[in-house]
Formats: C-alpha cells, structure tokens, sequence
C-alpha cells in the first residue's frame, strides 16, 4: 500500500451517521502510565480506526512529515469540529504513585551486541544504564463517555487491548468492557462539569 492508497482509504471511509449516547467502561488488572493527566477518547477512536483502514502502513507512515488525517470521519458526532467523546473518567479511589524503571547493559546478552567496540560505554549511548520515574495511576475503571455510532464504536472500542503508555512493560492491561446506553449525551458536559477540551 502506498500513501496514495492511505489518502483514499482514510477519503473513502464514511461511518453511518446514526447516534447514540452511552459510556465505555474499561476495567483494569494493572495500573495506568499516564504521560498526560487523561486519555483523549477521540484521539483512541482515531488510532485504532487508522490501524484499521491502512493495516501495516500504519506502522511504516512517515514521522518527519505526517500524513494530513484531518478528512478522517469518525464515527462519532460533531459539534462546531468538536468530536462528541469525553476524556477518560477514572474512579473516585484512583491513586497517583510514581515508580522507577531500571535500564542497564545485560552482559548475559553480550554475544548479541553488534557493536565492534572492545569496551561499551554505560554513561552514555545506545547502552546507558539508566532508572527513569514514571507516573502511574492506579484505578479499577476507565470510562468515556461517547456519542457515536454505537456498532462502529463496539468495534472500536472493543479492540483496544490496552492503555496509556509503557503498555509493553505491562502497564495498562485491560481486563474487560462494557458499553451501556446513556439517558442523554454526556460526551461534553454532565452535571455542569466540562468533560472534554472544548475549543474556544
């Protein structure tokens, strides 16, 4: 596939336009590495909808310049280019903590190394030994709130395996799902409390 046939498929993609309000409810069997305070829904909708329709271009794309997505129509509803779906809403007992991870030269692994090199450096380089903090957020429940369609979203949201960041590590496991209806659409606000960044 070539980004030419990327541009189509991303044109091409038309999602039913029949909504419905009701809540994603993630829960977790490890804690959440967070690099920001929440999880943008729509931004989640969009990834797994692109790894979707481009398959495994989506892993070869271009990082110095980016393909233009803004013809992606997701399938959720908009208000004055506002996608209706909250960030990630997490339980009321959810807890910050920070943890370390360590990054040291295995010399178990030193047959591997493709370096010619007679020392290897461990200040500095590819082999630095290395402890970063890393935020974590300990919380059984992850729920956003969507207005959407709801057989896409099913699909959407139920291929998500995991979330937030240093999901390799083994942060951010999910458990199970459970999509159910909502009495009105709480995607932007509920009880006067904003739900989402809302442009002005």
């Amino acid at each position: 596939m070539t980004i030419r046939d990327a541009y189509r498929r991303i044109i091409e993609y038309s999602p039913p336009q029949e909504y419905t309000n009701f809540s994603v409810t993630y829960r977790m069997s490890t804690p959440l590495s967070l690099g920001h305070p929440w999880i943008n829904g729509d931004g989640l909708v969009a990834q797994v909808l692109l790894r979707r329709l481009l398959g495994d271009l989506f892993m070869s794309l271009p990082s110095k310049n980016p393909i233009d997505i803004s013809a992606l129509k997701l399938p959720l509803d908009q208000s004055y280019g506002c996608w209706h779906c909250s960030v990630s809403q997490f339980d009321q007992e959810a807890q910050m903590a920070v943890t370390k991870i360590y990054g040291r030269f295995d010399s178990f692994n030193i047959d591997h190394c493709t370096t010619k090199k007679k020392r290897i450096p461990i200040v500095a380089g590819h082999y630095k030994s290395r402890m970063v903090s890393l935020p974590i957020l300990s919380t059984k429940t992850v729920t956003f709130y969507v207005r959407g369609n709801l057989d896409e979203c099913k699909w959407i949201f139920g291929s998500v395996p995991n979330l937030g960041k240093d999901r390799g590590k083994g942060y951010g496991q999910i458990e199970s799902m459970k999509i159910e209806e909502t009495p009105e659409d709480w995607s932007m606000f509920r009880d006067s409390v904003v739900m989402r960044p809302i442009p002005l």
